[in-house]
Formats: structure tokens, C-alpha cells, sequence
């Protein structure tokens, strides 16, 4: 069974819900609010990055309007035949978060994450999505350019967003008609299919951390969120994805994003919305590591948000494991390792 809550508020419920065994029919939920059954719920609506991403026809999507108010109550979504739990969480009021933020400045965008490939920055991404405030499709990229204008010639990342954000090439055009980085956000927000518009976006694009200082300026210095990892680790999790990659190779690209990140972590002004967040010390110590984070962008953290449910492949599971960070380096000759050793340039956190 797999599923998502993409909105969970006061006045409404919705997400989806999926079984792969039966793909052809729809999955019946239970409401149950402080322990007692209050209605239930059929997951037949069709949504189109559903049935993009292979799952059945598509028609899995459901919404719920209670009668009453949720506000402060406890509220659980169960298929009652398997007792799978979709929901199960005190319900808060994220709008007024939302609201009160985006009255306070006017950034582009409030919320940031860089970082390395293969550092944590999708699975990051997740944590925070689950705090039911803050959404976002995958990669983004818009900070890499001055003017919407520009973003035509910013590739990838420009042919990513369709797919990545769940929008038509329509769509995209009219984003890049926006008159401002900020407007870019907001059209993009509204159009794309993967996220809640009624939330906040964010957005992680891991690339920003090689070119972090001029993203933060362009962003109006919004609160960033920067993944780190060891880079022998870093190096055997890229293998699995470039086999033949020289370490030379990685070596330069490891290098440029060390050099991006320290230039703007050396910056007093914008040291103080830098939050650098090493791999290894979340999966050793999940729930210190999310509340740190929680607390830097200014949400209450709660346990039950390290449940991954994940909208994207390159996260697997339902919980964090020590085994994604601490990669084995038998893939790697002693004469890699040595190298990576010697000329991987030094973060200093100091």
C-alpha cells in the first residue's frame, strides 16, 4: 500500500492512496477522530501525476471535507480491511503560518536546501514536507538566474521542471512570463500538479550549494539548508550511479561545491540562515538532527515527522536508515580512497 497527504488541514483532507496488488480498485479509508470513527472516504478521483507515474489508471486521488472543524484533534486515515495508516497526527493550522510569513518580507522564496548528490537532500526534503506547512515538486533552479528570462537557457534544469514539477510546456512558458523571481514561484506554485498550492513552496535544488552566495542573494537571503557528507561515502554512492567516473572527476565537482558553500558561510550576513546538515549525524541521531532543523525554519518537530512517504524514487522506505549514510567502501581501490583523502578540500564549520 503506498499513499500521501498532500493536504491536511482544519477544513480538508487530501492526498492518495494506492494498492499495487490491486491496482483497479479504489482503496476505502476510515476517518477517526480521537478514537472514534467519523467517516470514511473513497480514493477514486483521477489525478494525472498518478497515472504519469505508472500508478493504475490514475483514479486514486481523494478529498475530504469534515462537517465540523478538526482543529486540535486527533485524526487518523485506516484501511480497515489491513489496518494501514495513512494519517495519524494532531491536526494544526498551517495557513496562518503561511500567512503571518508572507506578510513579514518579500522573499522569492523562504525555504532552501543544497547540498551535495547523494547527500540527503530529497530525503531532507521529505522531513520537512511532513510538517504540512512547506511543499515542493523536485529540483527547481530558478536562483541560478537574475531574470525569468534567462531561465529558457538554465539547463537542466529548465527541461526538468515539466517533469519534476508536474506542469505542460504551457506552463512553463507562462512561468517564465512572470515579471520576477517571486511571481516565477507563485505561477509555479499554483500550476504544478505535485504540490498544495495552499502551502508554502520551497525549494530543493542541490546545485545551489556551488554557486550558494550569489543563490542567497538573489533569494533575499532566505533560510538555507545545506547537506553535507563524507566524501569517501559521498564518492561510493555516486559510483553506483557512474560506474566508470574517474575520482579526478568527482574530485572537481566535490571541490567547486566545498568552494560555493564556504564563500557563503564565510559571509557574516549570511552565516546566521545557513543550517549545514551532515548525512551521518542525521541517520545516527534522527530525532536531535530533524528537531535542529525544525527549529531553524521555525516549526515545531514531532517524531512521527521522520515517516517517509516519499513522492520521489530516490527514497526508499519508511524510516531513515544508518545504511543509506554509512555506504561500504569496498567499491573503491585504496589508491581512490587515498586520493579522496588528500584533495578533497576541508569544510570548516568553525
Amino acid at each position: 500500500m503506498k499513499g500521501f497527504i498532500d493536504v491536511f488541514s482544519d477544513e480538508k483532507i487530501k492526498g492518495w492512496i494506492y494498492n499495487p496488488e490491486t491496482p483497479g480498485t479504489p482503496v476505502s479509508l476510515d476517518l477517526l477522530v480521537d478514537g472514534g470513527k467519523v467517516g470514511s472516504v473513497t480514493a477514486d478521483k483521477f489525478r494525472k501525476d498518478l497515472h504519469a507515474s505508472g500508478m493504475g489508471n490514475g483514479e486514486h486521488g481523494f478529498e475530504y471535507l469534515p462537517e465540523t472543524g478538526l482543529g486540535g484533534r486527533h485524526v487518523r486515515l485506516v484501511e480497515p480491511a489491513t489496518g494501514f495508516v495513512l494519517l495519524d497526527r494532531l491536526i494544526r493550522l498551517p495557513s496562518k503560518v503561511i500567512a503571518d510569513a508572507e506578510e513579514a518580507n518579500d522573499q522569492p522564496v523562504k525555504l532552501v536546501i543544497a547540498g551535495f548528490e547523494h547527500s540527503g537532500t530529497t530525503l531532507v526534503s521529505d522531513i520537512i514536507r511532513n510538517s504540512l506547512v512547506y511543499d515542493s515538486g523536485f529540483e527547481c533552479g530558478f536562483l541560478l538566474v537574475n531574470k525569468p528570462k534567462d531561465f529558457k537557457h538554465c539547463i537542466p534544469f529548465y527541461e526538468m521542471l515539466i517533469k519534476g514539477w508536474g506542469i505542460t510546456p504551457e506552463d512553463r512558458d507562462h512561468i517564465l512570463e512572470a515579471d520576477s523571481l517571486k511571481d516565477m514561484y507563485a505561477r509555479l506554485r499554483l500550476r504544478s500538479a505535485f504540490i498544495n498550492p495552499e502551502l508554502e513552496l520551497f525549494d530543493k535544488t542541490p546545485q545551489y550549494m556551488k554557486h550558494l552566495k550569489d543563490v542567497m542573494t538573489r533569494g533575499q537571503t532566505p533560510k538555507t539548508i545545506v547537506m553535507l557528507r563524507n566524501p569517501v561515502r559521498l564518492f561510493t554512492s555516486c559510483r553506483t550511479r557512474r560506474p566508470d567516473e574517474p575520482v579526478d572527476v568527482f574530485l572537481d565537482r566535490y571541490n567547486s561545491y566545498v568552494k560555493g558553500f564556504m564563500k557563503a558561510y564565510n559571509s557574516p550576513k549570511l552565516r546566521p540562515n545557513i543550517l549545514p546538515v551532515y548525512l551521518e549525524d542525521l541517520c545516527e541521531d534522527q530525532d536531535a538532527v530533524a528537531k535542529r532543523i525544525y527549529e531553524f525554519i521555525g516549526l515545531e518537530f514531532s517524531p512521527d515527522k521522520l515517516r517517509l512517504n516519499s513522492k520521489f524514487l530516490n527514497v526508499r522506505g519508511k524510516q531513515i536508515s544508518k545504511d543509506v549514510a554509512m555506504k561500504n567502501k569496498t567499491a573503491l581501490t585504496e589508491r581512490e580512497i587515498e586520493q579522496l583523502d588528500q584533495k578533497t578540500l576541508r569544510i570548516n564549520l568553525g
